[in-house]
């Protein structure tokens, strides 16, 4: 059976997520940039790390949140 109160805490979880993804995706780009300035060698490291680095921000932000939030507005609700 969904939860009410669980789907708001998925929504808010998707929300925080979806913020979360935007503040850390801007990191890896100032991160990228300082890089490309001032070390190519470490820049070539970094790129190759990046498809991974971005598949864990996309998990954890916009899969990760609305669950937990999920779960403990569900579980708050006592459902």
């Amino acid at each position: 059976m969904v939860s009410v109160p669980g789907l708001i805490g998925a929504a808010l979880g998707l929300v925080l997520g979806l913020l979360n993804r935007a503040i850390l995706l801007g990191r890896v780009k100032m991160r990228s940039e300082a890089l490309a300035q001032h070390s190519p060698e470490k820049l070539a490291r970094w790129q190759q790390s990046l498809p991974a680095l971005r598949l864990a921000i996309f998990v954890l932000t916009l899969i990760g949140f609305p669950i937990v939030g999920y779960l403990a507005a569900a579980q708050m609700a006592g459902g």
